[in-house]
Order: C-alpha cells, then structure tokens, then sequence
C-alpha cells in the first residue's frame, strides 16, 4: 500500500510540476510563423499577432495573443485587442483548429461585398482544397472526412465587439457587440446577449439545437422599438425553414414620422415559410386596439430585384384611434394656419427628413392590396374600402369606396421616379347636406359630381399643392344655395326707383334660398389658387356670370357674381362679392352709386313725364268733352 501511495504521490507532483514550470520554458512565439501558415493552409486568411502569445496549462490549456488581426488580399477582415483561447489538446496533435472556447475583446468585425458581388471572406484557397478533395474522394478515407473541420468552436464569448458591413451603396454599423455563444455535447445551442444598431439596443436571447442539419431556435428579440419571440426549424442544407413568431411594436416609435399617431400597443403574430429565396407569411394578423388586420405577404429575393406581394383585410377601421388630428380642422381653421411660424422654423429640418420613395424601394417590385368593409373617422365613413399600391417602373396607386358623404369615389395616382404625378379622381353623387354637417356651416344642399384630373411635382421642402395644374369639372341637376335668394334679389332691384330703398334690396338677398339646376362649372388649378373662369349659371329666365378664385394656402375665397340682362340696365349694373374664410363667407352687394343714381332719375324722370302726360291727356280728353257739348 505504501508503494502505491508514494507512486501516486510522486506522479501527482511531477504533474503538477508539469502545470507550473512548462509555459516558463515553453515560448509560444517562436511557433508564430508555423501558426501563420496553418491559418493560411486552412482558411486562406492572412493572420498576423503583433503583440506577445501567452499559454498556460492549469486549471486547462490556455492561449492569449493581443493586438491580432485576419486579412484576405491585404484587406483586413478581422482585427482584437485580446484574444483568449481554450485549444482542444486533440485537435492540435491532428493539425486541425478546434476550439473548446473563444474569448474575444475589442474586437472588429469587417464585411464588404465586392461590386462582382463576391464578399471579402471568400476563401479561395479553402474552395480550391475542396474541388481538389472532392476529385480525390474515392481514396480519401470516409471517417477522416467527417472528422475533418475548420475553426470548429463550441463557445464563443464577445466583448465590446463591433462588425460593419458595406457595398457600393450603403454602409451599417453594430456596435456594443456582447454576445456569449455556447455548444454542448448533445448539439443544444445558446446565444445571449446585445448588441447596438442606429442607436438602439437590441437584446437577443435564442436556445437551438442541430440535429440531422436541421437547427432549431426558440428565443426572443428585445429592443426599444419592439419585443419579439419566436421558435421553428431550418433546415441549412436545403435553405428552408418555418417560424412563427408573436410579440408587440411600439408603433409610435418604430413609426415616429406619422405625425399624431395614437397608441403604443401594435401587436404582431405570423407564420413565415422559408424556402430558399422565397420567404412566405402566412396566418399574418396585426391588431391595434380594437382593429385586426388578416393577411398574407409572399416575398421574392433575388440578386437584381425582391418581389413582394401584400394582402391586408379589415372588417372595420377607426382611425379615431389610431390619429389624434385638431379638432379645429373641421371649422376651417387649419392646422397650418396654428402652426405656420413653427412649421416655418423648421422648414430646413424637414427637408433634411425627406426621402426619396424610389431610393428606398430601389430594389423592390411591390404589389399591395389593403381592404377594409368600413373605414370610420369622426363622422366621415367609407364603405367597401380597397387601396392598391404597385411599384415597379413607377409607382400606382389606387383607391374605391362608397358611402363618402353619400357619394361613391375611385382615385388614382401615378408617380414617376422624376417625382411627377399624375392623379385622377372621382366622386358620384356627393351629398352637400352631409358635408355641411361634417364642417358645421348651412350653406349649400343637394347632390354634386366631381371630375378631377391633376398633374404636378413632388419637390422637398414644399406642400403638395403649390406645385399642382390640372382642372376640375362640377356638375349637378340641382344645388340649393341657404340664404341666397337671387331670385328675390332680382324682382327687388327690378322694382328699385329709389336708392334709399337699397336697403331692402340687401335684406331681399339673404332672406329665402337659390335653386340652379342642371349646372356645369369648371376649375382651374394653378398651384396653390383654384381659379373658378367665367361662368354662366342660370336663374329662371336670366343668367349670372361668375368668376374668382380660391387658394388653398390661406383657405380664402374671392369670388365675384353679376347679372346679365340686355332688356333692365339696372339690374346689371349690381354685382355681388364673396370673401372670406371658405367656412364662412362674407357677402356684399356692390355697385356704382352714382351711375346708379343717374338711371334711377332717368327713370323717376320718365314715369314723371307719363304721369304728367297721361294727366294732361285726361285734361285734355275732358276738355274736348266738355265743347262737344
């Protein structure tokens, strides 16, 4: 027994003697240059340690190297501060680089694609050793093939880490990387960790297996903007995959430029499939507050364009609860008469936001539909709602609906890569009454149709409507004007023999209501002011001509109306003016007083002179009696 235990004493010291005095006669260094030439051997990459390699062998084998970096073609590929490494004692008596650990710190990550479209990591060298093995396969030993591997390594630790990637045209950055990967035996997986992407936070939790080259995840994503999670399967040889996926978007970050947006609360489930270059979302529902969206989304990748194609169905949309607009809208007041100074302060802002939809869609053939029975705001309501959005040379826009103010409406819009658009637009049957009510005002009834055809440009910095030319024709078989009684106008100033009397013609205007029937008018849009030409719109028996215009920048209108009448001078010599805010306009009889004045003596004059001739005529007829007599 003794013999025994002083065998093992022994042992046990010269390994521990082992432990403690091999790494002060061991100096890695010096097998820099073979380390060197098995990297290239095995990778193609240049690898190159400026600072000094460290081993140690107790509690297990370790290596250190500072200040390394990993190259191909004289481009650097990857580069750490700290490089702490745990070998497998097995794998380097083999040749082979398999690591129990990896322990990265300050570390830089390096991804380029190339304008042939190949990446900075390809390795040549490794591609070619493969075609060559596989010319080969038939003498090459089958165990020592699927044992064979390269950087092979079950723990991988990062710290304040980064990686970028660029091509020709765009270039992104991950900061913060703190990543801790981890393999066991029975090829289970762990990835945790975060990581830092235009200023935002990520954090990634995921377990996994790979079995059969089929790797499993469950875990989620978490950042400001969203919280995911997800599970499924893919498979890496055959490039196909299935996940499903639930979590919540906080909408009014992750959607900050949609101003006056409600809510925080946009929920998300999905199913996507995975099948090579073509990703599939099935069982797609979006619900935020009490609406769902249904839907499916079919994506396309491929090298020169990605085709998608988008589904979206709605049994009924508030969007009450989505926006959250000034209710001083509605009363004509708008928002950019409140906040023009402001929005002026900052003009060079924004136009710095600006982004050109084709820069973002530069790539992309897009195919949308969106449907929803009713669409509800305030008061206003759409029925049988469908939008289409395509984009592949130039970007089209459609939307149908009914139920708009009674009136049924279909639009269209075409935008070229110029930022020109052409837009068409519709609307059958328009209720005035129910428009009325929306803005609070009595001023018009009856049913109108409405033909637009606008062209213009898209500029930065500027509002839509300054840069608009086109027409509008207005057609009705009947309009009511409150408050308006031309006809009463015209039997008044008809009657008028005295301009003291004036005011009763004025009260005359604006006590009953106007009729004009079968009437056509047409506008004229150029930029921000609505020119209404002269028109003829008929009242009983005689016309009024009209002409004005309205602009759409200080919501003013200026609108000027007269009679026609070739057998009463008087009556045309009165013309009415119409200004004002659009909501509520101002009216006023105008006319020249002393021209008037002078055909009311005239007139005055004349009916004297009949008096006096039909007196005399009496006289005289009495006379004549009197001597026949």
């Amino acid at each position: 027994m003794r013999i025994i235990f002083y065998t093992i004493l022994v042992t046990f010291g010269l390994v521990l003697s082992i432990i403690i005095l091999v790494p002060s006669f061991f100096d890695l260094n010096t097998y820099k240059v073979k380390l060197y030439q098995l990297v290239e051997k095995q990778t193609s990459y240049n690898l190159e340690i400026k600072g000094p390699i460290g081993i140690s062998v107790f509690p297990r084998l370790k290596l250190n190297a500072n200040n390394i970096a990993l190259s191909n073609n004289k481009e650097i590929l990857f580069k750490a501060e700290n490089l702490t490494v745990y070998p497998s004692f097995t794998s380097f008596l083999k040749g082979n680089l398999y690591f129990e650990s990896i322990k990265l710190e300050s570390s830089l990550v390096v991804v380029k694609k190339n304008k042939d479209k190949t990446y900075n990591w390809s390795v040549v060298k490794l591609d070619k050793a493969k075609k060559e093995k596989k010319i080969s396969k038939e003498i090459e030993p089958h165990d020592k093939k699927n044992k064979e591997s390269f950087f092979i390594i079950k723990n991988l630790y990062l710290k304040n880490s980064s990686l970028t990637y660029s091509d020709t045209n765009t270039e992104e950055t991950i900061t913060d990387i703190n990543l801790n990967f981890k393999q066991d035996k029975k090829q289970k997986y762990s990835l945790k960790g975060s990581f830092v992407n235009k200023d935002m936070k990520t954090t990634i939790n995921f377990i996994g297996s790979n079995i059969n080259k089929e790797v499993s995840l469950e875990g989620d994503l978490t950042s400001k903007l969203y919280e995911l999670a997800g599970a499924g399967i893919y498979n890496y040889q055959l490039n196909k995959g299935k996940f499903n996926i639930e979590g919540n978007i906080k909408s009014k970050q992750f959607l900050s430029k949609v101003k006056n947006l409600k809510g925080d609360d946009l929920q998300i489930n999905a199913e996507l499939i995975l099948n090579k270059n073509i990703l599939l979302i099935e069982k797609l529902k979006i619900l935020f507050h009490d609406t769902i969206f249904d839907g499916s989304a079919n994506l396309n990748f491929t090298k020169k364009k990605s085709d998608i194609i988008i589904k979206l169905s709605s049994d009924k949309v508030v969007l009450d609860k989505f926006l959250n607009i000034n209710q001083a809208s509605r009363r004509g007041q708008t928002s950019s008469d409140k906040s023009k100074s402001k929005g002026t302060s900052n003009k060079k802002k924004d136009v710095k936001k600006n982004i050109n939809v084709f820069e973002v869609l530069a790539k992309i053939n897009l195919d949308s539909v969106i449907k929803a029975k009713k669409i509800i705001y305030k008061d206003i309501q759409l029925d049988n709602m469908v939008v289409k959005l395509n984009k592949k040379k130039n970007i089209e826009a459609s939307l149908e609906g009914q139920n708009f103010f009674k009136a049924s409406i279909k639009s269209k819009l075409s935008l070229t890569k110029k930022m020109n658009f052409v837009l068409n637009a519709n609307l059958s049957n328009l209720s005035l009454m129910d428009l009325n009510k929306y803005y609070d005002i009595n001023l018009v009834g009856g049913n109108i149709n409405i033909s637009t055809n606008l062209k213009g440009k898209l500029e930065k910095g500027e509002k839509v409507y300054k840069n608009i030319y086109g027409n509008s024709l207005i057609s009705s078989k009947e309009i009511i004007i409150k408050n308006f009684n031309l006809k009463a106008l015209k039997s008044d100033i008809i009657k008028l023999d005295d301009l003291a009397k004036i005011n009763d013609v004025r009260k005359a205007l604006f006590n009953g209501n106007t009729s004009i029937k079968d009437q056509k008018i047409n506008f004229v849009h150029d930029k921000e002011t609505i020119k209404i030409p002269i028109t003829r719109i008929k009242i009983d028996e005689g016309f009024i001509t009209t002409s004005g215009n309205y602009n759409i920048n200080n919501n003013n209108l200026n609108l000027i109306s007269k009679y026609e009448s070739d057998q009463n001078k008087l009556l045309s010599l009165f013309s009415l003016k119409t200004t004002g805010k659009i909501s509520k306009p101002l009216t006023q009889i105008s006319f020249d007083e002393g021209v008037v004045k002078s055909i009311l003596e005239k007139v005055a004059q004349k009916k004297l002179k009949k008096v006096i001739e039909e007196k005399l005529e009496e006289k005289f007829d009495n006379i004549i009696d009197k001597l026949l007599e």
